[in-house]
């Protein structure tokens, strides 16, 4: 939990640095960051394969082609399966993640981007005769792309991340999102 805790304080403080330069050079016409909604599919090794989860997103510029991004995903069903045959169900809480976000803008409908940061995720699961709730966290690191038709505000964005979960293996998520830049 205290993990947790220090990722929101990390995000917070983040958005507040992120937001003070924001305010200095909104007069610029240019893009400060965005805002993405979207649905991520994740392999979390030990804590559970294929859990859904809503994602919401944000990101602010710090430099021209560097920004801090926050993002946080809520789990969305529950899978079943089979544990050493046993039937089991699994669902991911939430997951909570902060990045250091580099940009490449390969024209003005698409940027390609990389990140590298630090998550935590959540997981309850359930057979026969159990019920537990596990919490992993590690550094991540992930790629992904920006599509803006005709070079406007409103767009999508498709991504991929890798968690290094320590003892539990490792996470692997994709994500798609509805993107605003503002």
């Amino acid at each position: 939990m205290r993990k947790f805790q220090a990722a929101l304080v990390a995000i917070a403080a983040s958005v507040a640095l992120a937001t003070t330069v924001h305010a200095q050079s909104a007069d610029d016409g240019q893009t400060h960051g965005y805002g993405s909604v979207g649905v991520q599919q994740g392999d979390f090794g030990d804590l559970g394969k294929s859990l859904n989860a809503i994602s919401i997103s944000g990101a602010l510029s710090v430099w021209k082609f560097i920004s801090v991004e926050g993002d946080l995903a809520v789990g969305e069903g529950t899978k079943s399966g089979d544990f050493m045959g046993t039937p089991a169900k699994a669902k991911l809480e939430n997951d909570i993640a902060l990045y250091g976000l580099g940009t490449f803008p390969v024209s003005k409908d698409v940027d390609l981007f990389a990140r590298v940061g630090f998550m935590e995720a959540k997981a309850k699961a359930s057979a026969p005769g159990f019920s537990g709730e596990q919490q992993e966290s590690g550094p991540a690191i992930g790629v992904g792309v920006h599509y803006f038709p005709g070079g406007g505000k409103n767009g999508v964005a498709l991504e991929f991340n890798h968690v290094d979960l320590g003892h539990n293996g490792n996470a692997d998520v994709g994500q798609l999102a509805f993107v605003r830049r503002f």
